[in-house]
C-alpha cells in the first residue's frame, strides 16, 4: 500500500515537472535569449543603468515586469538577461520582484487562502 502511495506521488511529480517545464520554464529561457539578442546594452544602460535617474529606471523596471508577469520561476532567466546587459541591481531586483507581484495564480494559490484563514476565527497561522 505504501509503495502505491509513494509510485503515485512519484509519478504526479513527474508530471507537474513536466508540464511546467514545457509550459514555463523554456519560453522563459528563448525571452531571456530573445532579450538578451534584440535589445541592445545600450539601451539597457540608458533605462536601467547607474546613471540613470532613479525614479525613471525603477519605474520602468517595474512597469516592464509587470507587463510580462511570469511566475517566480519564470522570472529568473529574464532577471538573468537584463542583469548581464548590465542593468543596476536595484532595477533588475524591481524587474524580478514586479511580475511574480501582478501574476494571477499568486493571488489564487497564496494571497487568497492566507486572506481567508486569516478571517477564520480558529486560524493560528496567519495572525
Amino acid at each position: 500500500m505504501f509503495e502505491k502511495l509513494m509510485y503515485a506521488g512519484f509519478l504526479a511529480l513527474v508530471e507537474y515537472l513536466s508540464a511546467h517545464v514545457l509550459t514555463c520554464l523554456i519560453p522563459a529561457f528563448f525571452i531571456a535569449g530573445a532579450i538578451s539578442v534584440f535589445v541592445s546594452q545600450a539601451s539597457v544602460m540608458r533605462y536601467f543603468g547607474a546613471k540613470t535617474n532613479k525614479v525613471l529606471s525603477y519605474g520602468v523596471a517595474s512597469v516592464s515586469g509587470t507587463i510580462l508577469a511570469v511566475c517566480s520561476c519564470t522570472v529568473l532567466p529574464l532577471f538573468a538577461g537584463i542583469y548581464n546587459l548590465g542593468a543596476g541591481l536595484g532595477p533588475a531586483i524591481a524587474f524580478l520582484y514586479s511580475g511574480p507581484a501582478i501574476h494571477p495564480d499568486h493571488y489564487c494559490c497564496n494571497r487568497l487562502p492566507a486572506y481567508i484563514c486569516s478571517r477564520s476565527r480558529d486560524c493560528k497561522y496567519y495572525r
